[in-house]
């Protein structure tokens, strides 16, 4: 489905879930504007570090560290885990990320013995884990709609966005994905 069909739905969805919650208009418009000033902020910091990541892509320390992990000789799940969680740390974005990791090592990662499938999921979850740095979108747009600091904010996202996802991919995802399910 589009991502444009796909909003436009879920913007009805939520219109008509909270129909019996707002009474008057200026309720309803009250309630509209907020949404749209918060979605705004969240889409200009997700864009900002998605183009910060593009930018990463193209200087000449991405193409080093790239050309330095291609050489590293190890278990293919945890080649693909790593280069893409590098590349999400550089980037300090999952999707700019996996964007720039994408288009620098996709040959790479088609060589490698396992299926095209095993690379997303891993680089997925992967990506994930690195990227939470104090820069990242997500984590912006967080604090900003929670009043919080990072100093106050950031030992839940670690232990949420970092620790978690590690686990999950070290005790689960690799192991599944090398049992080949």
């Amino acid at each position: 489905m589009p991502v444009e069909i796909a909003v436009a739905i879920g913007t009805i969805a939520g219109i008509v879930l909270m129909y019996r919650y707002l009474d008057t208009p200026k309720e309803w418009i009250d309630t509209l504007n907020k949404g749209t000033t918060n979605s705004a902020i969240a889409i200009l910091n997700t864009a900002a570090v998605v183009g910060f990541a593009g930018v990463a892509r193209i200087t000449d320390g991405f193409d080093i560290v790239i050309d330095r992990l291609k050489g590293v000789d190890m278990n293919p799940l945890w080649f693909v885990a790593i280069t893409s969680a590098i590349a999400a740390g550089i980037a300090g974005s999952a999707s700019g990320g996996l964007s720039a990791a994408y288009a620098a090592l996709y040959d790479t990662y088609a060589a490698l013995p396992i299926p095209m499938e095993y690379v997303h999921r891993i680089s997925a979850i992967s990506a994930g884990v690195m990227d939470t740095l104090p820069h990242q979108g997500a984590l912006i747009t967080l604090l900003y709609l929670t009043k919080l600091t990072h100093k106050e904010a950031y030992y839940e996202v670690a232990i949420t966005q970092i620790l978690i996802p590690f686990i999950v991919l070290a005790l689960v995802a690799i192991p599944l994905a090398s049992l080949g399910l």
